[in-house]
């Protein structure tokens, strides 16, 4: 998918996209019951398509 100025355009995700533990991994985060370090640690166990953990806190 291009815009207007020839740039790609990434579909965006939906919480059905993602593994429901990983959603509650990040509601912890989100939350403040556990830190970014310990979040991105749990969540380097997942993958998605190549999704990165760091890529999940950028979507």
């Amino acid at each position: 998918m291009n815009d207007s100025e020839g740039s790609v355009l990434m579909e965006r995700l939906t919480a059905k996209d993602f593994a429901p533990e990983l959603l509650e991994l990040y509601d912890y985060y989100a939350h403040g019951r556990i830190n970014r370090r310990e979040f991105l640690d749990r969540a380097a166990l997942f993958t998605f398509g190549g999704l990165t953990a760091s890529a999940l806190l950028a979507s």
